[in-house]
């Protein structure tokens, strides 16, 4: 396949956020090195990670200037030295640097070829939404049926995977969201639905619970809502996994978790748990590949934005202003 050996991408020119991000026309087309693979990009996810990254406060991120985004779907145009798999041709999406561009490059040996039947763009989460939603209620959040499950930002790309699987696995799901999104959570199969601004959560939460609170809690919004996660676990033996914080940093002590919250506290970054627990993250993958068979994990359906209009995407994100997944159309 022809490939040009240069591109339109986003790049990030500053550590101020989003606002800071801009096209350029002439970046240079990566080279696949050994076990890698290049893309033509047809779509790149966009991740609460990104908006992290723009302001630099994620762990080991990107020092500015550098070309946005880690997700990203597409046909694979080369491939470095000692790659068989995927050929030329194939659709893939994975995870790599620079991917909110035309083209980008993958690690062969995580790529993973798009189902049959869907698009490149509809498997944009099966490598970030997905595996997180399914880690932090599986192999972290042990969650059994029968048990209570309180899903935060429920309409989002990870909260509305972690809904769809946790009513497969039997759970009963209380979901938070902003009010405009109730419909679209009930509709995914939440039996509860909560303001996710009220300031009475924790109250709420333990009267659905019966005064027990919840089994599991998936908290992903960081800030003030922490304090009320750890409130709504259930005593003893409820789990919080934290896989976000959105919201800002909050902190626990000691103390706290002997003499006031009692629970299992859980953290979760899915890029950790691929390198240091390969072992469940193939576990993970597995499942995934299993629930596509059976028709609980479907197509996404990203919302597009135009690659010119990055910033205001990342934004929208940023102030919860989406449902579901965004991508980035190159």
């Amino acid at each position: 396949m022809n490939v040009p050996t240069t591109m339109r991408a986003l790049q990030q020119t500053s550590s101020r956020g989003p606002r800071d991000l801009r096209v350029v026309t002439d970046a240079p087309v990566p080279v696949p090195g050994p076990g890698e693979v290049l893309i033509r990009v047809v779509g790149g996810g966009i991740n609460f990670a990104d908006i992290s990254m723009s302001y630099g406060t994620f762990l080991n991120g990107p020092t500015p200037p550098y070309l946005a985004g880690f997700e990203a779907a597409g046909q694979v145009v080369a491939l470095g030295e000692g790659v068989t798999w995927p050929g030329i041709g194939a659709p893939v999406v994975g995870v790599g640097s620079g991917a909110f561009a035309e083209y980008a490059v993958l690690p062969a040996a995580s790529a993973i070829r798009v189902p049959e039947g869907w698009s490149p763009q509809d498997a944009l989460g099966l490598v970030v939404n997905w595996p997180t939603a399914l880690a932090a209620l599986k192999p972290l959040g042990r969650l059994a049926a029968g048990e209570t499950v309180w899903i935060q930002a429920a309409a989002g790309a990870t909260g509305r995977a972690a809904v769809t699987m946790a009513k497969r696995y039997g759970a009963t799901v209380i979901a938070t969201a902003s009010t405009s999104k109730h419909e679209v959570v009930r509709a995914l199969g939440a039996d509860h639905v909560l303001d996710s601004r009220s300031a009475d959560l924790a109250v709420e939460v333990l009267n659905l619970t019966g005064g027990l609170g919840a089994d599991l809690v998936l908290e992903s919004s960081g800030g003030g809502t922490f304090k009320t996660s750890l409130a709504s676990a259930r005593r003893v033996t409820g789990r919080v996994v934290v896989l976000g914080l959105a919201g800002g940093e909050a902190t626990l002590t000691n103390w706290q978790l002997v003499y006031e919250h009692q629970v299992h506290v859980i953290g979760l970054n899915i890029g950790v748990l691929i390198r240091a627990a390969p072992e469940i993250f193939g576990s993970i993958m597995g499942e995934l590949t299993a629930l596509i068979g059976a028709g609980v994990v479907t197509p996404t359906h990203p919302t597009p934005y135009d690659l010119a209009d990055g910033a205001k995407a990342l934004t929208d994100l940023e102030n919860r202003a989406t449902l579901g997944k965004l991508a980035l159309v190159p």
